[in-house]
């Protein structure tokens, strides 16, 4: 009888051990960012990115829309730069308005439905769009998933997910595709600011460049 009462009295403490770490991880807030390579072209290396220029955009909500914060254009390719001094970023937005307009509002319009769509075919046919670009790769992301989850105990995080692609202008090809998934205090944390930081995290997850004779701009 005392040996059952020991064992009793430990699965009640394990028991009670669990519930408390279970209570614990949903109460304490979480904040971070994860990363997944999707896909690297062989040719893409530390070596490919030096000297030359990046533009940075669009960015695509759930609902295909561009929801580039051009209100803060400025100061958001200044903490880029800040972020990534080894890179060169150009405004992906300057080069759309003169694509506007050279082709006209409704042919820019269903330029995006195909960049938002995501179809690589119909992209890479695009020899107007890509010889008007005054840059050396272009970096679209999609927002695959974004959400702001309300616990039964009243914690609010807000969560994102972002598929990022860059694309070689001079190829018309996609060299580097990342998924960066990320999760924060809600009430701490606005969705800009989420957004925000993920973005960081895709161009952290570029690779560092180093000098090259054999490639880059002098």
């Amino acid at each position: 009888l005392l040996t059952c009462d020991i064992v009793m009295k430990h699965n009640k403490r394990s028991v009670f051990v669990i519930i408390t770490a279970l209570f614990i991880s949903c109460t304490v807030p979480m904040s971070g960012f994860s990363t997944r390579k999707m896909y690297v072209a062989d040719n893409f290396n530390e070596r490919t990115l030096s000297g030359y220029s990046i533009c940075t955009g669009p960015l695509f909500n759930q609902k295909n829309n561009d929801i580039t914060d051009t209100a803060n254009l400025q100061r958001d390719i200044k903490a880029l730069k800040d972020l990534r001094k080894d890179l060169r970023f150009k405004v992906f937005t300057e080069a759309k308005n003169q694509f506007t307009m050279s082709s006209g509002t409704f042919v820019c319009d269903s330029l995006f439905s195909i960049i938002a769509n995501g179809s690589v075919v119909e992209l890479q046919l695009l020899d107007k769009f890509w010889k008007s670009l005054d840059c050396d790769y272009l970096m679209i992301m999609r927002i695959k998933d974004a959400m702001n989850i309300h616990s039964f105990n009243n914690v609010n995080r807000k969560r994102i997910r972002i598929e990022a692609e860059l694309w070689s202008v001079i190829n018309q090809e996609s060299v580097w595709r990342y998924e960066v998934y990320g999760i924060a205090e809600g009430k701490s944390v606005g969705d800009r600011e989420l957004i925000n930081s993920a973005i960081h995290k895709v161009y952290e997850s570029l690779p560092a460049t180093i000098p090259s004779y054999e490639s880059g701009l002098w």
